[in-house]
């Protein structure tokens, strides 16, 4: 095996191929594996005259009535295949596909992962402390403090605990309306909702975590996906990132007071001005388990003292 490759777990690769835009994932996920080159531990390195390997990834998901695995994969291969014609693109381009630590992800399929014979490597639970893998088409980084370490804690959490949606609290018929993320279902006010990125979500900094309760609705999420019934969405203040943001951002960095003065583990770029972070004051559990879910954006229910922040044409 290649000793700075560092493979994915199941939920970092599911939430890859899920933002991907030509490829959207929509499968309900049981396990992956590694299969190819880097599961018969025979990946060329980065600078191979053959050029380095591609990370192949085989995907056991429940299966499609009168779809075959072979034609599910052929499904999401066509808006590959399509946009390079659509676009003139001849010979490689393999910044359009999804990518793994800057590689290739090529995808497969399976119904049943136990009958095939091929050498498999499983994918589990992410490494703690990695950082920056996703590629193009992701992002694992957090803009504030504290905000990764959560989420790498109620991924790797194993609990008996079972997270029963009728019981969450507030669920007033005010809630009904339901809005979709990637993989999950919120419960949602129509006129007060807003999409935030997942690396600008900050916990409230007060808030008692209970970590098993996160991690248990982590697993209703990720098990029941399609089924799953609305989650209330998380509420939070929000701000709109400004040019003064910025500056301001880089100034502490320069210092080394960034997370004394900010909180922030990252300025703010130029290219974030216009775009928008939130501070929870409700739901730090739901949001953290859909950002361990790989939710790359969730929705927030703006509090009202903040919504002098947001462009009337960004609520939903």
């Amino acid at each position: 095996m290649i000793h700075d490759f560092v493979p994915p777990s199941l939920d970092e690769i599911v939430a890859v191929l899920t933002a991907h835009p030509l490829i959207r994932l929509r499968e309900n996920v049981k396990r992956g594996f590694l299969v190819g080159s880097f599961a018969k531990r025979l990946a060329r390195p980065r600078g191979s005259p053959e050029g380095e390997s591609d990370v192949d990834i085989l995907l056991e998901v429940e299966p499609r009535r009168g779809v075959t695995a072979e034609e599910l994969e052929d499904h999401y291969r066509q808006a590959l295949r399509q946009y390079f014609v659509t676009h003139n693109i001849r010979g490689k381009a393999d910044e359009i596909h999804p990518q793994w630590d800057g590689r290739r992800v090529d995808l497969y399929f399976t119904y049943n992962a136990d009958l095939e014979i091929r050498p498999m490597r499983p994918l589990w639970e992410p490494n703690p402390g990695r950082s920056g893998a996703f590629g193009a088409w992701g992002r694992e980084e957090f803009k504030f403090i504290g905000t990764g370490d959560i989420v790498e804690q109620i991924r790797s959490l194993d609990t008996d605990r079972v997270f029963d949606p009728s019981e969450d609290e507030d669920r007033e018929p005010r809630w009904r309306s339901v809005i979709y993320g990637q993989n999950v279902k919120w419960a949602a006010k129509p006129g007060h909702m807003l999409q935030i990125p997942r690396a600008n979500v900050e916990f409230m900094p007060e808030n008692i975590w209970d970590l098993e309760h996160a991690a248990s609705i982590y697993r209703y999420m990720r098990e029941m996906r399609s089924s799953m019934e609305p989650i209330r969405l998380p509420a939070g203040r929000v701000h709109r990132v400004t040019v003064a943001d910025v500056k301001m951002s880089e100034r502490f960095e320069a210092e080394g007071e960034l997370d004394e003065q900010l909180g922030m583990t990252e300025p703010w770029t130029w290219d974030e001005v216009g775009t928008y972070e939130t501070r929870l004051v409700d739901g730090n559990h739901r949001a953290a388990a859909a950002l361990a879910l790989g939710e790359p954006y969730i929705w927030i229910y703006v509090a009202e003292n903040s919504m002098g922040e947001v462009r009337k044409k960004d609520l939903k």
